[in-house]
C-alpha cells in the first residue's frame, strides 16, 4: 500500500515536471525565432516534440521509456546548446536538478540508474572546460539572463521536489508507524503497541503515586461462533466488537486486541470500582445489541476481567490478575464481569461444576 502510494505521488511529481518543461521550452522556442537564431529554434522544436512524446508515454504508465526520452532529450540538448551558444547560455545548471528528480522518482534502478548518473556527473564536469562563448553566438545581452533563467529554473524544480518527497517521505514512515502499532483486522492497538502504553502509564503512577486499571474481555464462545456460521462472522464479530469498544470508552482509554478473541483496555486514572463500572457498561451494551451479520443477528456476550494497578507491582502481576478475574467470569457463567481480589491467587481447578468451561476454554482461546 505505501509503496503504492510513493509511486502515485511520484508519477504526479513527474507528469507536473513534464508539463513545466514543455511550458519553458515552448517559450525558449519563440524566443529563439524572434531573435531569428535558426538552430536553435530546430533544437527548440526537436525539444518540444520529445517533450510531447514524453508526455503522452507518461499519460500511458510507460514511465521508463518516458525517462529515457527525456534523458536523451536533455543531454542532446545540453551538448547542443554548450556548443552553438557556450557555458555563457547556462543549461548546464539543469543537469543537478536532473540527478536529484533521476534519483527520487524511483524509475530506474541498478546499473542503469548509475549509468545515467554517471553521464550527467559528466557533462557537469565537462561544463567546467567547454568555452564560455558558442560557435552560433559569440556575445549576447541576452546570454546572461538565459544563464539566470536556468539557475532560478533549476531551484524552482529542486526545493519543491524535495520539499515534496521529504513530507512523502514522513507521510509513508506514519503509515508504517501506524501499522506496527495496530491490528490488521480490528483497526486497534496491538499487543506491543499496548504494552508501550501500559509501561508510560505505570511509570506515570510511579511518578505522580496515580492510578490505572485494566480491563480483559473474551468473546464467549468464539469457537461456537466460527463453527456456525464460518470465519467471516467471526471477522465481522471482531471488527463490531473492536469499534463499540473504542467508541464507548473515554479518549485518554486504549484499547487492544490482546489475541485472538481478547481485548485489553486500558483505563487511566481509574480505581477499581469506576473499572467494574466501565467494564460493566460495556458488557451490557454489547449484550443488548446484535451485530449484524449477512442476514442475521447474531448475539454476542463478553466476559470481562478487572484488575487495578497497585504500585510496586509489575505489568505482568497486573495483567494476570485481570487474566485470573476472566477466568473467575467464565467459570461462573459467563457474561459477567469480576473485579480481581487478593483472594483470587490461583487459577480455578477443574470441578464437577466447571469442568465444561475448562473443556471448552480451549476453544473461546483459539485465534480466529
Amino acid at each position: 500500500m505505501n509503496i503504492n502510494l510513493r509511486r502515485v505521488r511520484s508519477q504526479k511529481v513527474g507528469r507536473a515536471i513534464l508539463y513545466a518543461s514543455f511550458i519553458k521550452h515552448l517559450l525558449l522556442f519563440i524566443v529563439f525565432i524572434v531573435q531569428g537564431w535558426v538552430e536553435m529554434s530546430v533544437m527548440g522544436a526537436m525539444m518540444l516534440v520529445f517533450v510531447s512524446v514524453s508526455i503522452y508515454f507518461e499519460n500511458i504508465n510507460k514511465r521508463k521509456l518516458t525517462f529515457f526520452l527525456m534523458f536523451a532529450a536533455i543531454i542532446s540538448y545540453w551538448a547542443g546548446s554548450e556548443i552553438l551558444l557556450g557555458t555563457q547560455y547556462g543549461y548546464h545548471h539543469v543537469i543537478w536538478p536532473l540527478i536529484v528528480v533521476m534519483v527520487l522518482l524511483d524509475v530506474l534502478d541498478g546499473r542503469p540508474l548509475y549509468l545515467c548518473l554517471l553521464v550527467c556527473v559528466g557533462a557537469v564536469i565537462a561544463s567546467t572546460f567547454l568555452p564560455e562563448q558558442g560557435l552560433l553566438i559569440a556575445e549576447h545581452t541576452m546570454m546572461p539572463l538565459f544563464n539566470m533563467l536556468y539557475l532560478v529554473v533549476s531551484c524552482l524544480i529542486l526545493i519543491p521536489v524535495m520539499i515534496y518527497f521529504h513530507r512523502s517521505n514522513l507521510f509513508v514512515l506514519n503509515k508504517l508507524r501506524e501499522q506496527a502499532n495496530t491490528d490488521t483486522l480490528t483497526g486497534l492497538y496491538n499487543r506491543r503497541r499496548m504494552l508501550e502504553d501500559i509501561n508510560l502509564q505505570q511509570a506515570l503512577c510511579e511518578r505522580n503515586n496515580g492510578k490505572f486499571s485494566l480491563i480483559l474481555a473474551d468473546i464467549d464462545f468464539f469457537k461456537k461462533l466460527n463453527d456456525s456460521y464460518g470465519h467471516g462472522a467471526g471477522d465481522a464479530a471482531l471488527e463490531s466488537l473492536s469499534k463499540l469498544l473504542k467508541n464507548t470508552v473515554r479518549k485518554t482509554d486504549s484499547v487492544s486486541r490482546w489475541g485472538g478473541e481478547e481485548f485489553l483496555i486500558l483505563l487511566s486514572g481509574s480505581d477499581a470500582k469506576e473499572a467494574y463500572k466501565i467494564a460493566n457498561t460495556l458488557r451490557e451494551l454489547i449484550a443488548n445489541q446484535p451485530i449484524k451479520y449477512q442476514d442475521r443477528h447474531l448475539h454476542l456476550t463478553l466476559s470481562f476481567g478487572v484488575a487495578n494497578y497497585k504500585i510496586g507491582q509489575t505489568i505482568e502481576q497486573t495483567i494476570n490478575n485481570a487474566d485470573m478475574a476472566l477466568y473467575q467470569a467464565k467459570v461462573q457463567g459467563r457474561n459477567r464481569v469480576v473485579l480481581h481480589r487478593p483472594s483470587i491467587t490461583v487459577m480455578p481447578e477443574p470441578t464437577k461444576a466447571n469442568e465444561k468451561y475448562f473443556a471448552s476454554k480451549k476453544e473461546d482461546v483459539e485465534p480466529v
